[in-house]
């Protein structure tokens, strides 16, 4: 059966709400072959300049994609480095 997404609330930023979706996988003659179930969320995820937005609304994402390994130095930051 088909459903509309937009019936489902989106989830806010920081505390999802789960849904259960259960996929069924039919032969020609109506006989089910596999059945498969995992929790679902919805959101909407978009960027603004600057900003990182989840259901319109802006997140603050921290530490990510942060390398602190210098080719020479080792483990350090250096400024230079980092702006290049």
């Amino acid at each position: 059966a088909d459903c509309n997404l937009m019936e489902f609330p989106f989830f806010p930023e920081y505390q999802p709400n789960l849904y259960v979706l259960v996929i069924i996988l039919k032969d020609a003659s109506g006989s089910i072959i596999e059945c498969e179930s995992c929790q679902v969320g919805i959101r909407q995820i978009s960027q603004a300049p600057k900003q990182l937005l989840v259901n319109g609304n802006a997140v603050m994402v921290r530490g990510v994609n942060r390398h602190e390994h210098h080719p020479r130095l080792g483990k350090t930051n250096v400024e230079a480095c980092m702006v290049k």
